[in-house]
């Protein structure tokens, strides 16, 4: 049997208990499950109003949503995407292309600021649009798996 173990690549756990068996198993599995993909809001923006840019150069149309910062923070930066909401609905998700306090280019822009933003790709800002920004994390995908010492805790009687 040894011999087999080896060749097979296999792991052996003994205990004199078996749920730390099933515990075992249950963290090895857990580390081979892919990482499950969450998404963290970190700040979201009213749009009030759109207006058109122009690149001067290439004299191409861009249109930002000129927005009023409802919660958190706008930042523009690679660890954020934006997600613009119409009637509850997720039309578009980008990254942040532009965005801007007053006339000056910023990083971040706080609760009750206003503020003007560009999405990468997307032009079609409307009043009352809702721009989320969220960061992307992956997280450990855990197995909810319950158990009990004495399996006749989980039995109901029927009357």
């Amino acid at each position: 049997p040894n011999h087999r173990v080896r060749q097979e690549c296999l792991e052996i756990q003994r205990s004199d208990i078996i749920y730390s068996v099933v515990d075992e198993l249950v963290a090895l599995v857990e580390e081979r499950l892919p990482k499950t993909e969450k998404h963290v809001t970190v700040g979201r923006a009213a749009v009030q109003t759109s207006f058109v840019l122009f690149k001067h150069k290439k004299k191409k149309r861009k249109t930002v949503a000129g927005c009023v910062v409802e919660n958190g923070t706008v930042s523009r930066s690679a660890k954020v995407l934006g997600r613009l909401i119409r009637d509850g609905e997720t039309l578009f998700v980008g990254p942040i292309d532009s965005l801007q306090h007053h006339k000056d280019s910023v990083n971040e822009v706080k609760k009750g600021q206003e503020c003007g933003i560009r999405i990468a790709d997307w032009d079609e800002y409307k009043p009352e649009d809702v721009i989320e920004i969220f960061e992307t994390h992956f997280v450990k995908t855990e197995i909810n798996w319950k158990y009990t010492k004495n399996a006749t805790e989980n039995v109901q009687e029927k009357e």
